[in-house]
C-alpha cells in the first residue's frame, strides 16, 4: 500500500505576492511530503484563476528538478550510448525556449517545434540555466 496527497493546488493567499509565491510553497509542501514518508504527491490539473494547477507535469517537474538519474532515460526510450548529444541538444532547446516565446527547432533525439509558443512563460527574465555534472568520464 502506498500513502500519499493529491491537490489542485490552489492559492492559499489570494492576491500577491501570487502563482510563484505558491509554486514556491508547493515545492516546499512536496519536499515535506518526502521527508514525512509519504510515498506519492498527486496534481490534479484545474483551470479556475485561483488554482495553478492548469499544467500538472510542470509542477512536477520543477518538484523532480531537485534530482537525476540516468539509469532512467531508456525508460523514454533514450539510448545512454547518445546521452552527450541528448544532454547538449536538451540544452540548446532549452535555451531556445529561454530566449522566445515562439519557438522553430530542430534536433535528432526531441521533436521539432515549427512557431510553437511555450508557455508559461518565466517569471525571471532571463531564465537563469545552471547545469550541475557528476561522476567521472
Amino acid at each position: 500500500m502506498q500513502l500519499g496527497i493529491d491537490t489542485f493546488v490552489g492559492m492559499q493567499r489570494p492576491g500577491p505576492p501570487g502563482d510563484a509565491a505558491r509554486v514556491r510553497d508547493l515545492l516546499d509542501e512536496i519536499e515535506l511530503a518526502g521527508r514525512v514518508g509519504l510515498d506519492v504527491v498527486g496534481i490534479g490539473k484545474h483551470y479556475p484563476p485561483d488554482y495553478i494547477s492548469s499544467s500538472p507535469a510542470k509542477l512536477l517537474a520543477a518538484a523532480a528538478a531537485r534530482s537525476s538519474f540516468n539509469e532512467l532515460y531508456p525508460c523514454f526510450g533514450f539510448d545512454l550510448e547518445n546521452y552527450d548529444q541528448l544532454v547538449t541538444e536538451k540544452l540548446e532547446l532549452l535555451h531556445a525556449i529561454r530566449g522566445q516565446t515562439s519557438v522553430t527547432w530542430s534536433g535528432s533525439h526531441c521533436a521539432a517545434l515549427s512557431g510553437q509558443g511555450v508557455y508559461p512563460r518565466p517569471v525571471q527574465n532571463p531564465l537563469p540555466v545552471f547545469v550541475g555534472v557528476g561522476g567521472t568520464p
